[in-house]
């Protein structure tokens, strides 16, 4: 028996919802499980790991929910994939309840130390620093999300008591599990960049005798045994306060380029439930994660996916408009989407017809491009002004803005009236020309 869940780690939205959020500090822990609902029809799990989708099934199979198997698992995959995974990072969780047709999204992502300013990746000398620099230093943790979205998630939505579901992850902390290739190929490459091979900790667990773990070889973490033993018996609390809590400090704190997080981070970090958006898909709809995840560019994908593609396509014409619905899709989500606490959002995302999305987008950008275009409607653009316009997308590489050209005259091959999903294609591309001032004579002599 099982409540329906999905997680997605993604960055985009098209909706008309408002961005208003709930904070929630980590409960505290009551272990009485709940009766689950009324779900007979099976289940399945999929996971980044075997020994973490075999972990979830064990849950389901005593009776777990959804969510108590996802946190089973995940607590497994900080162990056996710490290259992707751990207690370190963040998360957002989309749960679907069944029993009242009900979907909750609860984001707990990373969030910026308190001390964190514009600059802080600057070096003295003026310069910025490179990524291969700033990446494994203390500069670049932020306050660890995932414990408190297994906290705020199982309060709400668990059945089996909260230290049931760390025993799993316990048990093959201790015993050892089997390196698998994708680590293994993972320290090759981390031994040349990043410091994995430097600090003396992660040098003594993952390059034993001064060489990388191999396939097949047998690791047993006790340490991070002991990490989920604390949290199981004293919940959420465990991790953002005492010692590990200190442990976690005094890592990120260390030289080189030592970072900025405090106790005072992890004590006050919460969860956020915010809202989830829906978009239609053929004769479904297609429910996400809304900012600061990027699940809404599913939503755009599948429509301007289901306009490129032609009536009898080939499987190359196929696989051709799902990538150019991608590049359209994930330009954007690059260029306008962030934290909606922090930034504003475009109003324009939120366009659900092709009304509203062209009247957004000549409000936004024909105006500045009135000299360009001369006023024309949207249908009229030619190549080079929709070219202008991409090129006014500032951070792309100029092979980046060869294919967003491509797919975005594609557009404008089919001979029917704009939907929804070109308005908001060309829409966005105004938005780009509004930021090409300096770059338009350059793109016309190109």
């Amino acid at each position: 028996m099982i409540k329906f869940f999905l997680t997605k780690f993604l960055l985009f939205i098209i909706s008309t919802c408002l961005f208003s959020a709930c904070y929630l500090l980590p409960v505290l822990v009551k272990d009485e499980p709940k009766k689950l609902g009324s779900w007979n029809h099976g289940a399945m799990v999929s996971a980044a790991n075997p020994y973490a989708v075999e972990t979830a099934i064990k849950i389901l199979e005593k009776g777990g929910s959804a969510v108590d198997a996802a946190i089973a698992a995940h607590a497994v995959l900080g162990l056996v994939e710490p290259q992707s995974s751990g207690l370190g990072g963040g998360g957002f969780l989309l749960h679907y309840n069944y029993d009242d047709n009900n979907l909750t999204f609860i984001d707990g992502r990373e969030t910026a130390p308190g001390s964190a300013t514009f600059d802080m990746f600057m070096k003295d000398d003026g310069n910025v620093m490179d990524f291969l620099e700033a990446w494994p230093s203390g500069k670049a943790v932020g306050t660890p999300g995932i414990v408190a979205l297994y906290s705020t998630a199982h309060a709400t939505h668990g059945v089996l008591p909260w230290s049931e579901l760390f025993n799993h992850a316990i048990t093959l902390a201790e015993n050892g599990f089997i390196v698998s290739s994708r680590l293994a190929d993972f320290l090759v490459v981390a031994k040349k960049r990043g410091r994995l091979a430097i600090n003396s900790r992660t040098k003594k667990y993952f390059y034993p005798d001064e060489e990388p773990l191999q396939i097949g070889d047998l690791l047993n973490n006790p340490e991070y045994a002991n990490t989920l033993i604390r949290i199981a018996k004293e919940g959420a609390s465990a991790f953002y306060s005492g010692p590990i809590a200190d442990a976690i400090l005094a890592a990120v704190q260390e030289e080189p380029n030592p970072g900025g997080l405090t106790l005072s981070d992890l004590r006050n970090y919460k969860t956020i439930i915010r809202p989830v958006i829906c978009g239609p898909f053929r004769d479904m709809n297609i429910c996400t994660t809304s900012p600061p995840s990027s699940g809404g560019a599913l939503i755009m994908i599948a429509g301007l996916y289901d306009h490129l593609v032609k009536t009898k396509a080939s499987q190359a014409d196929k696989v051709l408009a799902f990538v150019d619905a991608q590049r359209l899709a994930y330009a954007d989500r690059y260029h306008y989407f962030g934290d909606p606490d922090e930034v504003a959002i475009e109003d324009m995302f939120f366009a659900t017809n092709v009304k509203s999305a062209l009247k957004l987008g000549q409000t936004r950008g024909i105006a500045v491009l009135s000299a360009v275009n001369e006023g024309k409607p949207v249908a009229e653009y030619s190549p080079l002004e929709v070219k202008q316009s991409v090129v006014g997308y500032g951070r792309a590489e100029k092979a980046q803005v060869q294919d967003m050209v491509t797919s975005l005259l594609r557009l404008k091959e089919k001979p029917e009236p704009l939907d929804a999903s070109d308005a908001l294609a060309v829409a966005i591309c105004h938005i780009h020309a509004a930021t090409a001032n300096s770059r338009i004579e350059t793109a016309k002599g190109t």
